[in-house]
Order: structure tokens, then C-alpha cells, then sequence
């Protein structure tokens, strides 16, 4: 099975990539990306995620409603849904939509 693992890595910029989902003999769920390996009990929304550092295990996420969330701050689609999120992507699609209109008419001339 997969899931995504999500982080910001700075204000305003998201990554997410599709990883494999592993179960440990303890039965912990796990996924391992970018030599780290992240920890979690089980896939309900808030659930802490561990990742090893310095040979202790610490809180480094959590689990959010459709993915893996690594880091402090809002997953994209807890953002998405913030007045702030809700305003940036009207902006964008707006953005995007006079882009194509302008792309349009460039063509039919």
C-alpha cells in the first residue's frame, strides 16, 4: 500500500510524494524516504509520527486526514482550507485563467 508524505520544506512551497507503507513486527506502520525511516501507530488523523535522531526517538509530524505531514505548520490541504489558502488559490486559478485567455487570443491572430 501507499500514502503520501507531505512537508514544507519553507512558507508558501509544499512537497509530496507517493511512499510504501510498511508494517514492523510490533505492528506499528511505518515508511522509510530519504534514508529516514518515520513511525506512526496507526493512520488516524493527528496521529504523532516518530522519526530517530540522535539515537532518541522524537515527535517530527503527524498524520493529517489524506496523508503523512513532516514538520511544523499545515499540511497543503489543511492550508487550502484556511481564509489565507481559500484567497491564494482564487488568485492563482484567476491568474491561470487570464493566462489561458491571453494565450487564446494570441493564437487566433
Amino acid at each position: 500500500m501507499r500514502m503520501k508524505l507531505e512537508s514544507q520544506p519553507e512558507q508558501g512551497k509544499w512537497i509530496s510524494v507517493d511512499v510504501d507503507l510498511l508494517t514492523s513486527r510490533r505492528g506499528n506502520q511505518y515508511v522509510k524516504y530519504q534514508g529516514e525511516v518515520y513511525v506512526f501507530a496507526d493512520r488516524k488523523e493527528g496521529t504523532p509520527v516518530l522519526s530517530k535522531v540522535n539515537g532518541q526517538w522524537i515527535r517530527v509530524g503527524r498524520i493529517t486526514r489524506d496523508s503523512l505531514f513532516i514538520g511544523p505548520g499545515l499540511s497543503y490541504s489543511e492550508w487550502s482550507q484556511t481564509p489565507e489558502g481559500q484567497v491564494s488559490i482564487k488568485e492563482m486559478l484567476l491568474g491561470l485563467k487570464t493566462w489561458r485567455g491571453d494565450s487564446e487570443q494570441r493564437q487566433v491572430c
